[in-house]
């Protein structure tokens, strides 16, 4: 599953919040068109560690909680 075309096309530009959560997402294409984005909530999807995230300035708040990311903190 990925972000539907239709959605980007038509909505991406304009918008700064956004809610993806419970959707079985296994992907992020698409996502980079939304280049205003300030919030970006992924949580409950099936992302896993290959997702990719862009360069967005405007970025405030991402979740990508209870997805299968593992996250590594090296001290």
């Amino acid at each position: 599953w990925q972000i539907p075309s239709p959605l980007t096309i038509q909505y991406a530009s304009r918008v700064r919040k956004l809610d993806l959560s419970y959707n079985c997402l296994q992907t992020l294409a698409g996502i980079e068109y939304f280049n205003c984005l300030e919030e970006l909530v992924l949580d409950n999807n099936l992302l896993n560690d290959s997702i990719r995230f862009f360069y967005n300035p405007f970025m405030k708040c991402l979740s990508i909680n209870k997805n299968k990311v593992i996250v590594a903190i090296v001290e």
